[in-house]
């Protein structure tokens, strides 16, 4: 009988935070980090630093407060029923993605936008804006202030995503033991630059409800109750500095903790084929290879990463260059 040998490769696919994690726990990490929680260090790579994400800020509005209603419950069965038909259904529709929107906050005219925004809009009493509120993690009192926009007319919410950030995070092991989730630093407006773009993206879209588009929906800013900025001037430059540290969530786009990179960068973790360096047969083909961030929704770029990641993967097995495109 023949026998044949084969040379086995392994590839590691999966969200940020798995990767960082498992990574760690089997000594592939910062040298330095890893002895601190007593894992034996293997190769001395910088994985898990270099987070970035697309930080979110809602703006809410009030708006048709001389119209607003209710969804009725013949509303609610019916989409309820359509989606168990299978059949268009309200509750299969993504908002975010019905409207979306480009902006540059530093010229009306430049080429490149800094802001992406995504909008909601809910009519009044709303239970989808309920669960929004619900799984956001704001605390008590700035949850019921949102509602209360939603109480009696009805609501629009903007969110602000700043699309290339500056400010940077890491991701770091806990202990040593692997039932212990890992301690995550998003790092969000630890760059002053980042809070900057933000008050200026809240300075233009303050002014909404002075359009005529707007002012027919009788638009007005919901102003959330924060303890911490209630006593700064409303709208001012210091006021919205608070609002930001206060208000900021995210949009779950995670990338750049195995960032891609030549090997005499001390920063890069795998290298243009995403084979991590120092490693024999050992990829990284997922989001986390991003070197920054890319100024969209990371959803196609990961695709593209995955197909690109499979071209190079046949390419050495079979020897040859991807010929179908």
């Amino acid at each position: 009988m023949n026998r044949k040998n084969y040379n086995y490769n392994y590839y590691y696919i999966s969200f940020y935070s798995n990767l960082s994690f498992l990574y760690g726990l089997t000594g592939i990490g910062p040298a330095e980090h890893l002895k601190s929680v007593g894992v034996p260090v293997k190769l001395d790579l910088p994985v898990g630093r270099n987070l970035k994400d697309h930080a979110s800020l809602p703006v809410i509005f009030q708006i048709d407060k001389s119209t607003a209603r209710k969804p009725t419950e013949e509303e609610l069965v019916d989409a309820m029923y359509n989606l168990l038909m299978g059949r268009y259904s309200k509750l299969l529709h993504h908002e975010a993605t019905a409207l979306t929107g480009f902006i540059n906050t530093t010229s009306l005219h430049g080429p490149n936008p800094d802001i992406q925004t995504t909008n909601f809009f809910s009519l009044m009493q709303s239970p989808e804006l309920r669960g929004y509120v619900a799984a956001t993690g704001f605390n008590d009192r700035v949850a019921n202030s949102i509602l209360s926009a939603n109480q009696n007319s009805n609501t629009y919410i903007t969110y602000l995503l700043h699309l290339k950030p500056f400010s940077a995070g890491a991701l770091e092991l806990k202990s040593a033991n692997y039932l212990d989730a890992p301690i995550i630093d998003a790092g969000y407006m630890t760059d002053e630059r980042d809070v900057d773009t933000y008050i200026r993206a809240l300075n233009i879209y303050k002014r909404l409800p002075e359009t005529k588009a707007f002012g027919e929906r009788e638009a007005a800013l919901h102003k959330i109750d924060l303890e911490s900025c209630n006593d700064l001037e409303y709208q001012s430059d210091d006021y919205w500095r608070c609002y930001i540290r206060h208000m900021t969530t995210t949009v779950y786009h995670p990338v750049g903790t195995a960032r891609m990179g030549p090997a005499t960068d001390p920063t890069a973790v795998v290298d243009a084929r995403l084979r991590v360096h120092g490693a024999s047969g050992l990829r990284v083909i997922d989001a986390s290879i991003m070197p920054d961030i890319v100024g969209a929704n990371t959803n196609a770029a990961c695709i593209m990463i995955g197909e690109k990641g499979a071209d190079m993967i046949k390419e050495d097995f079979l020897g040859q260059q991807h010929t179908e495109l």
